[in-house]
Formats: C-alpha cells, structure tokens, sequence
C-alpha cells in the first residue's frame, strides 16, 4: 500500500477549502468531525482553532461582523449536531444572510470549549500560531 492511500490525521477524504471563502469553514468543520469521529478531543479542539480562524477571514472578506458570544449555554451532548445543522443551513443561505448563522456557530464553539475547561481566547491563541507558520512557512 503507498503512502497516498494511508490515513494521515484524518480517516475521511475532505475537501480542501480557499481561506476567506465559506468552502475553508466546510473543510475545517469536516475535520473536527473527524477528530470526533476519532475520538481525539486535542485534535477536535485544534480544528475548531482552524475554523474559528476560518470564519474570521470569511468575515474580513465578506464585510461583516459576527455577533459576539450572547453566553446561551448549550447541553453538551447537543453541541456537535446543533453545529452540523447550523452548517447545513450555512449551505443554502447567502453569504450576507450567513452573517447570523456563523455567530451562533461562534456560540457552539464556545460553549464546546468551556465544556473541555478552554478558553476561547485558546483557540484564538493556536489559530495565531498557526496563521503565523503557514505565513512564514516554518513548523
């Protein structure tokens, strides 16, 4: 079997997506599913760095600000499939209209972070860190 055909992080083929456009968001979201799928909690969270970096360059791009976190608490069990129906909403409204779902997946990912004792500011911090080495190219 060659190298192409082994998994890497992820077990499913996803997507790549083009930062600042909705696509990178799907991408990213695919690869949380994945880390849950896995069972890897370090891994979810890190992918949820990636989308939120995700969402905020769509938003630069777009023009738009998201609604900051209104602290609606959300039952932990609930989290990830409130967020796979937000993204399939996301799906079939317009990029301005996409303005309102996007803030209250901002809402899920931080109620996801508090429940695995993160801070949202975390997620922010890794997402920097890795925007950082993707533009400097050094790992």
């Amino acid at each position: 079997m060659s190298n192409l055909n082994k998994p890497g992080y992820h077990l499913r083929e996803i997507k790549k997506g083009e930062l600042g456009q909705f696509s990178k968001i799907e991408e990213e979201f695919e690869e949380f599913l994945d880390a849950i799928e896995q069972k890897n909690p370090i891994m979810a969270l890190v992918e949820l760095s990636d989308m939120m970096g995700a969402i905020e360059h769509y938003c630069q791009t777009n023009n738009f600000l998201l609604e900051k976190f209104k602290g609606h608490v959300i039952e932990k069990s609930k989290i990830v499939d409130i967020m796979v129906h937000l993204m399939n909403k996301c799906n079939t409204w317009t990029d301005k209209d996409r303005q309102y779902l996007l803030s209250q997946l901002m809402d899920c990912i931080t109620n996801y972070c508090y429940f695995h004792n993160i801070y949202p500011e975390d997620l922010k911090t890794m997402n920097d860190v890795t925007q950082r080495a993707f533009k400097n190219g050094r790992r």
